[in-house]
C-alpha cells in the first residue's frame, strides 16, 4: 500500500450525533513557514535494506511508542506493523513486529498505515489498513480495529473483519486504492476518524463525516458522507483542544514536499503551511505521524514533531525506491500559526467568592466579612 493519495474521509464514533461538517467554501490563507521555524532533527528508525513509512506515535508516562508498517526482508515488499520505544525520540528499542494480516479471506498480505490511540478503559485501539483479500496487490483497501493492552500483543477485531468495508463506499470502481490511512482522535466521549476515500478514482480526494454509537467499532457516515477538502497524500491529523483546532500534515504526491492545514472545528480550511523542501535531508518525503498524546491531541500548541518517511531520488528520477525510505524527524514552531490562544475558561465553583477554584475558610471569611452591608 505504498502509495501517496488525496482523499480523506472523516467519520466519528459516540458523542456526536448532532455534528455536521460542511464542504470547505471559505478562503484560507497560504504560508510558507521561514526556516528558521522548522528543526529537521535527523533519522529516527533505518532498518537497513528495509523501508519504513507510515508511523504513529504517542507520548505515554515520559515514553514515547511508534508504531509503523515496513517489510520483514530485503526485496520483500510486505507490509508488517512493527513497534519501538524511545525517552528521547533518538535512541529506540530494537524495532518488533507486533501485527500481520491474519491469513484468512477478509485480509489481504499487507498491514500498514496504522494509527493508535489509547481511550477510555486502558484499551489501545489501532485501525490499520489491508487489502480485500480476493483483490490483493495494494488495491481495494479497507480499515481494519486490533485492540492491545499493552501495544505489543494485538487481537484482531470481528476475527480479522474489516469496521469500515469497502463495500460501504458507493460507487466504486475494482483495482483503486479503496480506502485506509486513517487518523483517529478521541474527543468529547468519541473516536473522530479521518481516512482516505479512493473507491472510486484513486487520483480524487476528499474527507466526509461518520458517527458510531457502539465505542469505535462502526463508523457510518455523518449527513450522507458529505465532501470536506482536497488534501494532500497520506496525512496525520491532530487536535489542539484549547485552540479547538485540527492540525494536519501530509505529503505531496509529485513533489514529495510536507505541507500543513490548519481547520476550525466544523473543518473549515483556515491556513495552508507550505514546508520548504530545504529543510529536508531527502528530496522524498511523505507519510507523517504528528506526535501526539494517548487521545491524539497535541503535545504542545506551540510547537509540534512529526516524524516521516524520506528518501533519496532513484536512478529513474522519482521517489519509488522503498528500500531506502527511513522515518526522520522533524520538530514544527506553529506557534505564529495558530495564532493567539485563549486560556480556557474554568468552570465556576458554587460558593468560590474569591475565584481561587475551591471553597474553604478564606470564601466564609469573605462572605461574613460582607454579611449586612
Amino acid at each position: 500500500m505504498k502509495k501517496c493519495l488525496y482523499i480523506l474521509i472523516l467519520g466519528f464514533s459516540l458523542a456526536l450525533t448532532s455534528a455536521s461538517f460542511s464542504p470547505n467554501v471559505l478562503a484560507y490563507e497560504n504560508i510558507t513557514l521561514i526556516p528558521s521555524d522548522i528543526t529537521n532533527t535527523g533519522i529516527a528508525i533505518d532498518r537497513p535494506n528495509l523501508y519504513d513509512y507510515a508511523p504513529t506515535i504517542m507520548l505515554i508516562n515520559g515514553t514515547y511508542k511508534m508504531w509503523w508498517c515496513g517489510n520483514t526482508t530485503q526485496g520483500n515488499q510486505t507490509d508488517h506493523i512493527w513497534y519501538a520505544t524511545s525517552t528521547d525520540l533518538t535512541h529506540w528499542s530494537a524495532p518488533v513486529s507486533v501485527l500481520q494480516t491474519i491469513g484468512t479471506s477478509v485480509q489481504g498480505i499487507h498491514s500498514c498505515d496504522p494509527t493508535v490511540i489509547k481511550a477510555t478503559n486502558d484499551i489501545y485501539y489501532m485501525y490499520f489498513t489491508s487489502e480485500t483479500s480476493h483483490i490483493g496487490g495494494g488495491t481495494d483497501n479497507q480499515i481494519y480495529l486490533a485492540t492491545s493492552t499493552n501495544g505489543t500483543n494485538w487481537v484482531h477485531h470481528d476475527n480479522g473483519n474489516p469496521v469500515i468495508p469497502l463495500l460501504s463506499t458507493n460507487p466504486r470502481d475494482t483495482g483503486n486504492y479503496g480506502i485506509g490511512m486513517s487518523s483517529v482522535i478521541f474527543k468529547d466521549g468519541g473516536f473522530l476518524q479521518l481516512y482516505i476515500n479512493a473507491a472510486l478514482d484513486s487520483n480524487l480526494a476528499k474527507t466526509v463525516g461518520g458517527f458510531s454509537s457502539d465505542g469505535g467499532v462502526t463508523f457510518p457516515k455523518i449527513n450522507g458522507g458529505i465532501p470536506i477538502v482536497r488534501l494532500l497524500g497520506s496525512p496525520d491529523f491532530k487536535y489542539l483542544p484549547n485552540a479547538k483546532k485540527y492540525i494536519a500534515v501530509g505529503g505531496d504526491n509529485s513533489k514529495y514536499e510536507l505541507e500543513m492545514y490548519l481547520f476550525s472545528e466544523d473543518f473549515q480550511i483556515l491556513k495552508r503551511i507550505k514546508l520548504p523542501l530545504t529543510s529536508f535531508s531527502q528530496a522524498c518525503n511523505s507519510n507523517v505521524g504528528i506526535i501526539g498524546d494517548r487521545f491524539g491531541n497535541v503535545l504542545s500548541e506551540n510547537n509540534i514533531t512529526i516524524v516521516y518517511q524520506s528518501g533519496p531520488v532513484n536512478a529513474g528520477g522519482d521517489c519509488h525506491n522503498p528500500d531506502t525510505w527511513n522515518l526522520y524527524k522533524m520538530n514544527i514552531n506553529i506557534s505564529s500559526i495558530i495564532g493567539s490562544v485563549p486560556s480556557p475558561t474554568p468552570n465556576p465553583v458554587p460558593g468560590d467568592l474569591n475565584s481561587d477554584g475551591k471553597v474553604d475558610i478564606f470564601d466564609y471569611n469573605l462572605l461574613v466579612s460582607n454579611y449586612g452591608k
